[in-house]
């Protein structure tokens, strides 16, 4: 396994991210899934009632490999789609349906099956928990720039790099921010992303707007996610549980918070959230993952799709 993942990380850590999606298309389809999806990848092998769906979270992010570590923005999620082709090319797992979506794109295609992994970092625990969840939007627009006049589109990224610091210093993290073109011109809206849970949405929400303090931002929620609590007996987590015990200790936790994992409980889909990585390092410059922890995730999931 170690070889393996190695491997495919070595070749998709050359490749362009529209390249890294067709290598992972490629993949899927050669162990014989059916692949539908243009900016999502849906592949969808020997269907039955019974069937798993894993999501999976592609980051567009350069990473690199240092001897037993990987290092970059966004390696939990892409190295845990690498630990996936790794089983792929020895392993041939059947009723199972897999996406791989844009880290960038909140849409989840229809999925056929009644129980889910997503796979999020979560040091190797299995999250059958999760608060409600509020995912805001703070939108910051500014007169077109041109080539003539460049500083006037530029200026709201600027802006939202500012709005971006002004809620870290406020201890609230940032999911995303976006630069938004058009045409040629430079940047003339930006989009912060931010997710705050339920158990805390009232404070953090004067957080936000003391931090807008004076800006022209529109604020809105885009997304809400009701709670939920998946018992320990659920079928999901019961193999799940099983497959950890061939490779290390079984710990149950709740997650700080997945919005896909969330959705697809909500769609009644019994799921759980598992994967290599702290969630707090996410998605941040200093993200790191070790080889050894990569091949235990591989090592599970594959005792976990035997089953």
């Amino acid at each position: 396994m170690r070889n393996e993942i190695k491997s495919v990380l070595s070749e998709i850590s050359t490749l362009s991210p529209g390249e890294v999606k067709n290598y992972f298309r490629k993949a899927l389809k050669n162990s014989g899934f059916k692949v539908y999806g243009e900016d999502y990848i849906h592949g969808i092998k020997s269907y039955k009632s019974s069937s798993v769906a894993l999501f999976f979270t592609y980051v567009p992010e350069e990473f690199k490999i240092e001897g037993e570590l990987v290092r970059g923005e966004g390696v939990f999620f892409n190295c845990s789609i690498a630990a996936f082709i790794a089983i792929l090319s020895h392993n041939s797992p059947q009723n199972i349906e897999v996406i791989i979506s844009d880290v960038s794109d909140r849409r989840l295609p229809e999925i056929k099956s009644n129980f889910a992994i997503v796979v999020y970092p979560t040091e190797l625990k299995v999250a059958n928990e999760q608060p409600a969840l509020e995912r805001l939007k703070i939108e910051i627009s500014t007169v077109g720039g041109s080539s003539a006049y460049p500083g006037q589109g530029i200026s709201s990224l600027y802006r939202a790099i500012d709005v971006t610091e002004r809620l870290r210093l406020l201890e609230i993290e940032v999911v995303s921010l976006v630069a938004k073109h058009k045409y040629s011109s430079l940047p003339s809206k930006a989009e912060i992303i931010l997710d705050i849970w339920g158990r805390e949405t009232g404070e953090m929400k004067k957080k936000v707007y003391r931090a807008l303090v004076g800006l022209d931002c529109k604020f809105d929620v885009i997304e809400s996610v009701d709670s939920f609590y998946l018992d320990e007996d659920e079928e999901i987590v019961t193999k799940l549980k099983k497959a950890i015990e061939q490779y290390g200790e079984v710990n149950i936790e709740a997650i700080g918070g997945s919005v896909v994992l969330g959705n697809i409980n909500s769609k009644g889909v019994k799921a759980v959230a598992f994967g290599p990585g702290k969630a707090e390092m996410s998605l941040s410059k200093g993200e790191k993952v070790g080889i050894n922890e990569l091949v235990d995730f591989g090592n599970i999931l594959r005792e976990f799709l035997r089953s």
